[in-house]
């Protein structure tokens, strides 16, 4: 209060000896530092909320780039496993994992650690994202034969050569780079309201009202900011969260995803004293007709039915996971019989959707985890090869996985490849079983039969090629061929006036749903 008085009355007698007129003078600069300091303090504080902004948009592209990872390494993997093409997909995953890594490059939040962990580090980021990218893109035009060994390059470019942590650790580069940028600016913020403090307390001394409105306007805005910041940390803690929660489970479910399940599998398999794992690869049959008739809404209450039913028949420190489509893994320390057991008793009645009784049919295959095994992606694999084999044979079947099993499917794919070469070749060739009339014991007709004179294999009797046939897709194709050569047949016997036959033609499924079936016959008849 003295110091109060002292001043007062020193500008008193400032006045008094005609010196006003420049005393305002000094008031009018006065108030336009004090304006000046608001200003820029203004700036800074929304410098601070821009930059965090900014900080957060960048660490959520960071992110997100790890998703796109994973998007690229399943839908890569699709395409190898999985009846539909995801080409397309696969080269959108592809070109948005790059454009987020360029978003990320181009950002102003940059610090002498990123540059260096980006490009200038014994393995820079830039180099392992542009070959995982190159890597990638060649995967869909390599034969089928290399797929696989592309695919297995992928993962490893992704996983073992380190590309996920870099990314991990680049992501908590921006975070840090971002803070610190964020502390340089809340040290100038402290700086100029001390100083706009400072110099208000002199200023009371001679316009005490307006002083004190400005502090009180600056106290309250200050306040309100630094409410907004805390609402943003707190809202950017949250969307960390929910993004971490993303990473790891399927979106539709609720349940571990790939990349979780694998990470699973690494620790289970590296634990020596681990007890030996049952892992059951399981697949709904024919889930894409669902998703056609009843629409994809419907398709998906079916695979959430499907995931809490199978969480029921496991212990809750079992792993139920969604790897894709109508693909799921269940990974149990109980035998792989019990649990196979009760998951077909959890299925044999039909499940309630919507008001409409479903019944589901699923194939399984199964492994269990030996202590020889380290490869997570080998047991996917194969356990996943064992699951296809069930399908392949008809669906709604149990298949335990044998090294065999992986000889098998590849003469099938190959017999596949073979079988249109055959078809153009005329390696098919009908052949007549006799129809005997019972009342007389005469020849009444025939009844036509494929068979395959395969260059290498020899004869193949329907049982061996018909399954490649279905599976290719060119069953409609066989059908029409077998029956080409035995119109040819017939019009020679009843040339030679040998017989004038009766032919009895089988056709499959997808030949007799054909609506120019009839149309097609006339016209091989007529030539």
């Amino acid at each position: 209060m003295q110091f109060v008085r002292s001043v007062a009355h020193g500008a008193f007698e400032y006045i008094s000896r005609g010196n006003a007129e420049r005393l305002w003078i000094h008031y009018a600069v006065a108030l336009m530092v004090i304006f000046g300091l608001l200003v820029a303090t203004q700036m800074v504080n929304r410098a601070i909320i821009e930059r965090g902004t900014a900080v957060a948009e960048v660490n959520g592209t960071s992110s997100n780039q790890i998703l796109l990872g994973h998007d690229v390494l399943i839908l890569a993997e699709a395409t190898l496993f999985e009846d539909s093409d995801y080409s397309a997909a696969l080269a959108d995953a592809i070109t948005a994992f790059e454009n987020a890594h360029q978003q990320v490059k181009q950002t102003d939040i940059w610090s002498k650690e990123l540059q260096q962990h980006y490009f200038a580090s014994p393995a820079p980021l830039d180099i392992a994202v542009a070959d995982f990218v190159d890597l990638a893109r060649q995967l869909d035009g390599v034969s089928l034969a290399e797929q696989q060994q592309f695919l297995t390059q992928l993962k490893a470019s992704f996983t073992r050569e380190k590309l996920k942590g870099a990314l991990l650790e680049a992501t908590h580069l921006i975070a840090v780079a971002g803070q610190a940028e964020l502390d340089r600016l809340s040290n100038w913020q402290r700086m100029l309201i001390r100083l706009s403090v400072v110099l208000l307390i002199i200023e009371v001394l001679v316009i005490f009202l307006p002083a004190q409105l400005i502090v009180r306007s600056n106290i309250r805005q200050l306040k309100a900011q630094g409410d907004t910041l805390r609402r943003s940390e707190a809202r950017l803690q949250e969307a960390n969260g929910q993004l971490e929660h993303l990473i790891n489970h399927d979106a539709l479910t609720g349940l571990p995803n790939r990349g979780s399940l694998i990470t699973y599998l690494r620790t289970v398999l590296a634990d020596k004293d681990a007890a030996e794992m049952a892992v059951l690869s399981i697949g709904l049959d024919g889930f894409k007709s669902i998703n056609d008739t009843a629409g994809h809404e419907f398709g998906d209450d079916v695979l959430t039915c499907v995931a809490c039913t199978l969480k029921s028949c496991v212990d809750e420190d079992h792993i139920v996971a969604r790897i894709g489509g109508d693909e799921f893994v269940v990974i149990s320390d109980e035998a792989a019989s019990a649990v196979i057991k009760r998951i077909r008793s959890s299925f044999s009645d039909p499940i309630q959707i919507r008001g409409r009784r479903l019944p589901i049919a699923m194939s399984i295959g199964f492994l269990e985890i030996s202590d020889g095994r380290q490869d997570p992606i080998g047991v996917m694999r194969d356990v996943g090869l064992a699951m296809q084999v069930a399908k392949n044979q008809g669906g709604n079947r149990t298949q335990r996985y044998e090294s065999q099993l992986r000889e098998d499917i590849g003469s099938m794919h190959q017999l596949q490849l073979d079988l249109t070469d055959a078809i153009k070749n005329g390696e098919i060739e009908p052949w007549f079983q006799p129809q005997i009339r019972m009342s007389d014991g005469r020849l009444h007709g025939v009844e036509v039969l494929a068979r395959w004179r395969h260059p290498t294999r020899g004869l193949l009797t329907p049982d061996k090629f018909l399954s490649a046939a279905e599976l290719s897709g060119q069953m409609v194709d066989v059908d029409h061929c077998i029956w080409r050569s035995a119109m040819d047949y017939a019009r020679q016997w009843q040339e030679s006036a040998i017989w004038r036959p009766c032919i009895s033609l089988n056709a499959a499924p997808d030949t007799i749903s054909d609506p120019h079936l009839i149309g097609r016959i006339l016209l091989q008849m007529q030539q």
